[in-house]
């Protein structure tokens, strides 16, 4: 019989292989959507705010690649479950923090860009990708009585997998302040929306310019 602890734990783990699911099948649209960016942006060569610190921010990546692996093999032996979680806690948390910081320091670069509109397309980008980051730790919260009930030596599973979710917000609130101090870059690189939306409309506004130049060449020559 199936008890109501067991339930949600099962529901949690529903949403993590949805959520890595979902995460697998983003890539190739993700990587298809930065190419037509960068097609774009050497087509109508505009040049547009790149992230001014990218040597620093390639650290993200492999930090907390080895901080979740080494927590998946701690938890390996006590709960599979609890591996997995672990893998993916201390990303989860610096993923939701890093996309705030990175959201906001890019609302101030495309603010006064193509009036305003810009910034729709972009809060549109982030609020989707925090509902997506958020499902982790829906799930976390779902699983977290049964990890709380399989002990290590430092404490419960639970605990520990708590512990490094925040530990993860932290590390992403100071690294994305690290990156986005100073920084006259976009930051969010998957928002290649708006990207090309800034293209597009820098493009327009040249042709609008191009067009007024002429205008006013024909009215000095005219008689």
């Amino acid at each position: 019989m199936v008890t109501l602890m067991d339930f949600w734990t099962l529901m949690a783990v529903y949403i993590l292989i949805l959520l890595s699911l979902t995460n697998l099948l983003l890539k190739p649209v993700l990587l298809a959507k930065r190419m037509t960016g960068k097609a774009l942006k050497k087509l109508i060569r505009v040049q547009v705010p790149e992230n001014q610190k990218k040597s620093l921010e390639r650290l993200y990546t492999p930090v907390w690649l080895i901080i979740g692996i080494w927590a998946f093999f701690k938890l390996k032996e006590a709960t599979l479950l609890g591996a997995v979680f672990g893998l993916l806690a201390f990303r989860s948390g610096a993923n939701i923090t890093r996309l705030i910081v990175y959201s906001s320091h890019d609302a101030k670069v495309l603010r006064g860009m193509a009036e305003g509109r810009v910034l729709k397309v972009l809060e549109r980008i982030v609020r989707l990708s925090l509902l997506f980051e958020s499902a982790f730790p829906v799930a976390l919260i779902l699983a977290y009585k049964t990890l709380s009930a399989i002990t290590l030596q430092t404490g419960s599973a639970g605990k520990f997998l708590l512990e490094l979710w925040v530990a993860g917000a932290l590390f992403g609130l100071l690294f994305s302040y690290i990156i986005a101090r100073n920084n006259k870059g976009l930051l969010l690189e998957d928002s290649v929306d708006a990207l090309i939306f800034i293209v597009a409309v820098r493009g327009k506004q040249k042709t609008e310019k191009a067009k007024e130049i002429t205008r006013r060449k024909l009215k000095f020559k005219a008689p």
